[in-house]
């Protein structure tokens, strides 16, 4: 809206100026409200209590210096333009009142009066925009809260009956059924998975466009991730007597250090669309090694079908949102027009691209190419060790169920009993800190919504008595759109697991915590003076571009050493979520840097600091951590 009856602000020494002043700004809005004083303490009192469109300061006040009096006024109210007054003409202090932020700088001896009001004429103008832009931003705002809420409540109403209908309809087909039944179930399963994916595919987007994506950078098993995901899909293929065809270079690595979350989801979304769009022939998947160095591989995944193709022209509008390729063939497939759109924004987001060749009726070839990591062979021992390790040991644990849903508690209580794990219900966290109390558990599954007191409440109060501090609490949530896993950490929750969930997902995210607490200590072995940065990520990535190159090491410079002094901030403060955080947060800064040696003890930090122990050994590991990346710094 446009200012109607401007309100401004005089501060000025003298009476003469003041009459001479007052007049410009009636000249440049004769309708204005002027409000006039010699003291500046007077002035910014008055201002502390009224909103003013315009300030204007004398430099030389009789109670203090102007450019004082300006950089008070500008840091308290940064969006109204001031406008200071100089007796002479002084470049240095001009040059001070600009980085201050004043809108504008006169002489006084030497400006016109028709150029002075034209300066308070388009001041007022400058605020009247900035007034307009701040109202659209928090109807933006408030807009993208009322969106927020709404996926919010939505994923929570729908995912919460999700759970039940997936859970016990793979506890069914576990069952002795008759052919028809079994048909019946798989078809319950499917359209199960087809509401999920749609669901999930919403929440991504609208995770996306409010800047939620994040790329995590821990270390993974490559053809295990690989194959999880395909195994998914070609069922279906195989329902359409489609081949599905898989091939994985041989001569790729074991494990690769990046996103594996984010890797299936790419895949899932190509492979799924291949298989969706084909009704006769084949659907492959290929995944090749393009160029390899001793730790660090460029990878291509191929995916070609015998589909329908893409039509001429349409090639790049594929990858707009809700758009299926603008073709009538395409409608009698199901689907809103988001997978793509999200895999090119993932596939950005991962340092990667994304290219398509098609021909109308003869299908389409989707390679996505990706730089990663190699991870080192000897945690790669490590891990196969612990993960050996993890087998026959959920049988000994006694879990505690914080769970609301009668469904949800019918089919954990399946599961655990499937595991040979016991366990005991409580109906909401009142009731669980009461079991806490007269039972011994090795592990909580806390819903966060609950009656009578939420799980955020109920693990802060368990984490509040001493002798719960290290019982794994693991949340389970409904709330894909807003789970906030900072939040989850703050209440001193070790991880969460998103409704619905699979049996799979749930068996290993126990597991974890099985073998999580029985890490032993062990000295770093790590050469500090000799530790090097890798930059063959960053040289790949820039392509040949040294501007870029520098860049990433100048962030690399710039962003970390702040994040160390936080690190080590919180380590002595013995913040644990903090030091959670943080040690997460610095394993993608320093893979990018090829200081994969540095990887493994900022995952042993983030789990110890998980489990909120072992402060002793987080403190060894961040002095090698801050030492090396210290060193590496220098030398770069």
């Amino acid at each position: 809206m446009t200012i109607e009856t401007p309100y401004i602000l005089l501060i000025v020494k003298e009476e003469a100026n003041l009459l001479g002043v007052k007049d410009a700004v009636i000249k440049a809005e004769n309708n204005s409200i002027v409000s006039a004083f010699q003291q500046s303490q007077e002035a910014l009192s008055k201002l502390a209590t009224a909103n003013f469109h315009c300030i204007i300061v004398d430099y030389n006040l009789p109670d203090a210096n102007g450019l004082d009096v300006v950089k008070q006024i500008v840091k308290a109210n940064d969006q109204v333009p001031v406008i200071l007054l100089l007796p002479f003409e002084d470049e240095d202090i001009a040059d001070l009142a600009y980085m201050y932020g004043v809108y504008e700088v006169f002489n006084m001896d030497v400006i016109s009066k028709p150029v002075f009001t034209n300066a308070i004429r388009w001041a007022l103008k400058y605020y009247d925009a900035t007034y307009k832009i701040q109202n659209s931003k928090k109807a933006v705002a408030q807009a993208l809260k009322v969106k927020g809420d709404f996926l919010n409540n939505m994923s929570h109403e729908i995912r919460t009956p999700m759970n039940g209908i997936m859970g016990l309809t793979d506890i069914l087909s576990e069952t002795k059924l008759d052919s028809q039944q079994q048909e019946l179930v798989l078809l319950i399963q499917q359209q199960s998975e087809h509401l999920l994916h749609l669901l999930n595919d919403i929440l991504d987007f609208s995770n996306i466009q409010s800047g939620k994506i994040t790329v995590e950078k821990n270390p993974f098993f490559f053809r295990e991730t690989i194959q999880q995901v395909l195994n998914e899909i070609a069922p279906k293929a195989i329902a359409k007597q489609l081949a599905f065809n898989v091939q994985i270079d041989e001569t790729l690595p074991q494990q690769f250090v990046g996103d594996a979350r984010r890797l299936q989801q790419i895949i899932a979304n190509l492979a799924s669309n291949a298989v969706k769009f084909t009704e006769k022939g084949s659907v492959e998947v290929k995944i090749n090694a393009v160029s390899r160095q001793s730790d660090f591989y460029i990878v291509d995944i191929v995916i070609t079908d015998t589909g329908i193709g893409i039509e001429p022209g349409l090639k790049e509008a594929i990858f707009e949102s809700f758009n299926q390729g603008n073709n009538e063939k395409n409608r009698k497939y199901t689907g809103i027009g988001l997978g793509l759109s999200i895999t090119s924004i993932l596939v950005n987001s991962m340092a990667g691209k994304i290219m398509v060749e098609t021909t109308p009726g003869k299908g389409a070839m989707f390679v996505v190419r990706l730089p990663l990591s190699v991870y080192d062979a000897a945690d790669l021992a490590n891990r196969e060790t612990n993960d050996n390790s993890k087998t026959g040991k959920l049988s000994s644990l006694h879990v505690l169920i914080a769970e609301d849903n009668e469904i949800n508690q019918l089919q954990l209580k399946y599961l655990m009993k499937k595991w040979d794990i016991t366990t005991s219900i409580a109906n909401n966290g009142l009731e669980a800190l009461a079991l806490l109390e007269k039972e011994q558990f090795n592990l909580v599954l806390m819903d966060i919504q609950m009656p009578e007191m939420d799980g955020y409440t109920a693990t802060a109060a368990i984490r509040k008595t001493y002798n719960k501090k290290r019982l794994p609490v693991i949340a389970m949530t409904a709330n894909a759109f807003l789970i906030d896993e900072s939040k989850c950490l703050e209440a001193g929750m070790n991880d969460y697991i998103l409704k619905p969930f699979k049996q799979t997902e749930l068996y290993n995210k126990l597991a974890e915590f099985v073998t999580i607490n029985a890490m032993a200590p062990h000295e770093s072995s790590i050469d500090i003076d000799n530790i090097t940065p890798d930059l063959k990520m960053i040289k790949e990535i820039a392509d040949g571009n040294e501007e870029f190159e520098k860049e990433m090491i100048n962030m690399f410079k710039t962003i970390v050493p702040p994040e160390l002094e936080k690190l080590g901030n919180a380590i002595e403060k013995a913040d644990y979520t903090t030091i959670r955080s943080l040690s997460h947060k610095l394993k993608s800064s320093i893979g990018m840097m090829g200081l994969d040696v540095l990887l493994k003890p900022l995952s042993i930090m983030e789990a110890k600091a998980k489990d909120q122990i072992d402060l002793d050994i987080i403190t060894q590991y961040f002095k090698t951590i801050e030492s090396a990346c210290t060193n590496v710094i220098n030398k770069l």
